[in-house]
């Protein structure tokens, strides 16, 4: 929007903002610019700005940057994303375009379908015309005909045998990798998916020999992928097995992290609330205190402490029954995870909860309703598309709050479970963490009856949801056309 000449001077100072009224409209610390003008200055450039009230700006830097003397382009991988067409089938509208904008990203020439129909439909038309996809990704739940079946069918024709096939789930447990191979699978990619994960993904696809076979993803890969991510991380397990817990904390040692054991619930409640841990491992069985009354006691806790900070609360649990998930969720807990663990998924759960190193100011600070940043990165797309995410999940709001209202004021479980469950959803693509933890409370209480918990929330929700609006609001006017 432009910055008034008497503020130009003060744009490159640390803590200083354009507008320093304590009711500003945007928000922010005032260290970005400071920053950049010094890592320029530290690469031996200038930084600087044109700008003019009501008009917009213009930022520029210079720096002198010496040519590598590797060569990048030494080894291009079979199946380059050029030359590459791949066809991602999801149910799901939002999934498809998600997938669509990431393979855009990734350079890959690439279409969508929603259903076995319409995929048979576009694999068979592209064989024949003599430009046959390489890769079809195969979301695993779907109405009528599933990912594996799908699967079967691909295979039974003769034109498509050869394209390698990647499986979708958003299921926590990994699939037995033998099956996969049997049914003609290359691998799977869990939900969310992460842009990088799934480049990885296609290339390992097609770089795979026909006689090769599948190894389910392991140790070294989740060391490679998450070490970098994880370095400094503090987490603490609870799991009164002895085996358990040297398997898990020699895996998250390895990996990364720095791990602290303990045995019982109780034992985790003490540690917890001694500090310093950036999210806990909670096995559900446990002597002395089981982990869903620890979680229960660490979240009374922190609703005493003057500045509460949510501690991110995995479960672990050996049952895997149909309504464990529920019961976790409603004694406080974040994520769930089945035993036997398997690496990948262990790594992949606590990238979702975990801050990272670098982002302890801003967790801090008051966090936006929606990560807008952090829809950036997890999904890889710019801010064009994301925008339309964030206003289509925003459109969706109202009915959905009216939805539970009325579900609420008929006593019908069943429909607070549904619109809550699907407004969840919703929430977790664009990044609504806290709308998203209000909803799963919500659906979690009504699943094991405790409709006048779940109704205890619905307020808080409402107005995360008027937080949401509000936010979404910002950031579509923030991305206005500067005036000329």
């Amino acid at each position: 929007m432009g910055i008034p000449d008497d503020r130009i001077a003060h744009l490159f100072r640390s803590f200083t903002q354009v507008d320093a009224s304590t009711t500003r409209k945007y928000g922010g610390t005032g260290l970005g610019l400071a920053i950049s003008k010094r890592l320029v200055e530290l690469m031996g450039g200038e930084i600087g700005v044109r700008s003019a009230a009501g008009a917009g700006s213009t930022f520029w830097f210079t720096t002198e940057l010496t040519r590598s003397e590797s060569d990048s382009a030494a080894h291009t991988p079979a199946g380059a994303p050029g030359e590459v067409r791949v066809l991602a089938v999801d149910d799901n509208a939002t999934n498809r375009e998600i997938i669509h904008e990431q393979l855009n990203c990734l350079g890959y020439a690439n279409e969508t379908a929603e259903g076995a129909e319409e995929a048979l439909v576009k694999l068979r038309a592209a064989a024949k015309e003599g430009h046959p996809f390489d890769v079809a990704i195969l979301d695993m739940l779907m109405p009528g005909i599933d990912g594996e079946q799908l699967a079967q069918l691909i295979k039974a024709v003769e034109a498509l045998r050869d394209i390698a096939l990647l499986l979708l789930s958003s299921a926590v447990q990994c699939k037995d990798s033998a099956r996969l191979k049997e049914l003609g699978f290359s691998g799977w990619l869990a939900k969310p998916i992460w842009r990088s994960i799934l480049g990885e993904s296609i290339q390992a696809a097609l770089d795979e020999s026909e006689d090769a076979p599948v190894e389910p993803e392991g140790l070294c890969d989740c060391q490679r992928r998450y070490r970098a991510r994880s370095e400094g991380a503090r987490v603490l397990l609870a799991d009164d097995n002895e085996i358990g817990r040297e398997i898990v904390t020699e895996l998250l040692h390895r990996a990364g992290f720095k791990c602290d054991a303990v045995q019982n619930g109780r034992q985790a409640v003490e540690a917890a609330q001694r500090g310093g841990y950036d999210a806990v491992l909670m096995d559900c069985q446990m002597p002395v205190m089981d982990g869903f009354d620890a979680t229960r006691a660490i979240r009374d806790w922190e609703s005493t402490q003057e500045s509460p900070r949510r501690l991110p609360i995995i479960a672990l649990t050996a049952n895997a029954i149909k309504g464990d998930e529920e019961r976790c969720r409603a004694a406080g807990m974040d994520d769930y995870l089945p035993k036997p663990l398997d690496p990948a998924h262990l790594m992949e759960a606590l990238d979702r909860h975990l801050v990272r190193p670098g982002e302890t100011v801003a967790a801090e600070a008051e966090a936006p309703p929606i990560a807008f940043e952090a829809c950036l990165k997890r999904w890889g797309s710019d801010p064009e598309f994301i925008g339309r995410m964030i206003g289509k999940f925003i459109a969706r709001v109202p009915d959905d709050i009216a939805a539970l209202e009325r579900a609420f004021a008929a006593g019908d479980d069943g429909q607070v479970i549904a619109v809550a469950h699907a407004t969840k959803g919703a929430a977790s693509f664009v990044g609504a963490c806290g709308y998203f933890e209000l909803a799963a409370d919500i659906e979690a209480r009504a699943r094991v009856g405790d409709l006048a918990g779940a109704r205890t929330g619905f307020a808080a929700l409402r107005a995360e949801a008027e937080r949401c609006t509000a936010y979404a609001a910002q950031l579509a006017e923030r991305k206005q056309p500067a005036a000329s």
